[in-house]
């Protein structure tokens, strides 16, 4: 592993490391986890404000955090039952994010000297403005979810579980990728072209065994079949939701979604992987209980 790599690795480490007992200390009440849940979504709502005038991001910020946001938190906290309608909008606006991200790489394929700072969809403002909100609504659906799954603290396993699962795939994908990466995935070039195929094979692999065995430790109750769903589609999303969010940024031609994080591109950089796993175990929880 080179010098840089295990350098970013360290900053990256650190700062989970800081990030984690602040999740911890949100579950101790649903008034604290609510308090969480709504900054991450400003945050997320300040991160994706890309490529947009000053006076533009003003005014968008102001209709999501005082018009937006409360709308959608007091329907969703007063109305417990509409976590189908949650579900729904989220999976729905997750594969159109994706649909958008692959149109804007298939209309414009070329070599470029820096391809973060390539903008597949320069000349489509509908496009760009349409990916920036349903980004906007991947997250911050995927992240209220968690007000869903932790409705006291029995449900916590519900949420750690998949919490460990990103960490384990993201962190043996890096470790390993840097390694023994030696072959590329050709079809993902232009979303993460760092991205390798025993980078990709160890952070699955290692997230499936994770999970596996987690979900015993946290005696979550689950049955056989859904818990080989779970084990074998919950790594496969953490990596689907991290190439989403490259994505994201290479049409949007930017390097980091923000610098608040050390080490990291942004909050959402963070959670890419974890919105969708957090409303696929919503999803089972739903289904079973």
């Amino acid at each position: 592993m080179k010098e840089r790599e295990l350098y970013d690795l360290n900053i990256r480490l650190k700062t989970s490391l800081l990030v984690v007992p602040l999740i911890f200390l949100s579950l101790l009440s649903q008034l604290s986890t609510f308090i969480l849940v709504f900054l991450i979504s400003v945050f997320v709502i300040s991160e994706t404000n890309l490529t947009i005038r000053q006076d533009n991001k003003n005014l968008r910020s102001m209709l999501y955090l005082f018009l937006i946001l409360p709308i959608y938190f007091i329907v969703i906290l007063e109305f417990r039952e509409s976590v189908l309608s949650v579900l729904v909008i989220h999976f729905v606006s997750f594969i159109s994010t994706i649909i958008l991200v692959f149109l804007g790489i298939r209309r414009k394929r070329y070599e470029t000297g820096d391809r973060a700072q390539f903008s597949y969809f320069s000349d489509m403002k509908f496009s760009l403005n349409l990916l920036r909100e349903l980004t906007t609504i991947v997250f911050v659906t995927g992240i209220s979810g968690l007000l869903f799954l932790y409705t006291s603290f029995s449900d916590i396993g519900w949420v750690l579980l998949p919490l460990i699962t990103v960490v384990t795939v993201d962190t043996f994908s890096y470790i390993f990728g840097s390694l023994f990466g030696r072959n590329r995935f050709e079809s993902l070039r232009d979303i993460s072209p760092n991205k390798s195929v025993e980078g990709f094979i160890f952070g699955y692999v290692f997230g499936a065994i994770v999970f596996f065995l987690v979900q015993f430790i946290l005696d979550i109750d689950l049955e056989l079949f859904w818990a080989i769903f779970l084990t074998l589609s919950m790594p496969l999303l953490a990596i689907l939701g991290d190439l989403l969010g490259s994505g994201v940024k290479r049409n949007f031609g930017v390097k980091n979604f923000g610098y608040i994080l050390p080490g990291h591109g942004g909050f959402m950089d963070r959670l890419d992987s974890l919105v969708a796993t957090f409303m696929l175990m919503l999803l089972v929880k739903e289904v079973i209980l």
